[in-house]
């Protein structure tokens, strides 16, 4: 058994495999510091690594806050405040878009970024599609 795990702030970890989905205790928020102005904000890991998936090197330089559930949205207000940007990636459901509303209240700049894989419940999904397409593209298959 095997899976692919993002450490969290408290020493708890987020793991995914392609059987599993869970976490070791404690469960928190996961944060990378890079001393940035900037902060983009994930509703989980894979979203997070699908994010520097699909856009290359832009997230280099920003500071990450990975949510690792909704639930921990207050947990990442705190960390919110220090950064002049704050760009939002949370799923495009009924949790995402409240949490979306109640952080946009408190930071007026933040910019929600769903629009960006509107057709897709998160970035991971619009990921998956991608590679799924370009896989039926090569076999002539095009959609």
């Amino acid at each position: 058994m095997f899976a692919l795990g993002l450490p969290n702030r408290s020493g708890g970890f987020e793991l995914r495999s392609s059987i599993f989905k869970g976490s070791s205790s404690p469960k928190d928020i996961s944060v990378i510091s890079r001393g940035s102005s900037i902060v983009s904000v994930f509703e989980g890991f894979l979203d997070f690594l699908s994010a520097a998936k699909l856009s290359g090197e832009h997230f280099s330089g920003d500071d990450i806050i990975v949510l690792n559930s909704i639930y921990n949205i207050v947990k990442a207000m705190e960390l919110k405040e220090k950064h002049k940007s704050h760009f939002l990636f949370l799923d495009n459901d009924d949790s995402g878009r409240k949490a979306v509303s109640l952080l946009m209240k408190k930071f007026p700049e933040a910019s929600d970024m769903s629009h960006l894989y509107a057709n897709a419940k998160d970035l991971n999904e619009k990921l998956v599609g991608k590679v799924i397409q370009s896989n039926h593209n090569k076999k002539g298959r095009g959609l």
